[in-house]
């Protein structure tokens, strides 16, 4: 019984590094100084060759982690968030990576997801003032 317990770390943490990898070397690449477009292309083309799901969905949560500290007026809603998604679909269209398009889009859809929590939220605010 003991033996086998070893068994789901040997297959959850390589997982788990491949994620904090995410978290430290493609999410921090500076953006591209003269159009501002993330990530630069050979960032682009080593997640390609890497293509590690892990490694994608570590970056996708630090990139969403980098955002930091923030506030909003009350009932101001999600226009934050939309802004931060309309960001990442433009960088989205300027990529010749099929991977990091997937990668920008699935970003961008959670800063949609977050805008609409948001809005419900300021709706609520606004219900009890």
């Amino acid at each position: 019984m003991f033996a086998s317990a070893s068994r789901p770390n040997r297959l959850i943490l390589p997982r788990i590094k491949s994620e904090m990898r995410g978290c430290v070397t493609p999410a921090h690449s500076k953006p591209v100084p003269e159009s501002s477009f993330w990530p630069q292309a050979a960032v682009a083309n080593l997640l390609d060759e890497i293509a590690s799901d892990a490694l994608d969905h570590g970056m996708e949560i630090e990139r969403f982690n980098m955002r930091g500290v923030h506030w909003r007026g009350i009932g101001e809603g999600g226009g934050q968030e939309r802004a931060l998604a309309a960001t990442y679909r433009c960088w989205a269209e300027q990529t010749s990576s099929p991977r990091t398009t997937e990668i920008l889009e699935r970003i961008a859809r959670g800063w949609d997801a977050h805008a609409d929590r948001e809005d419900i939220r300021a709706e609520q605010e606004l219900l009890k003032h």
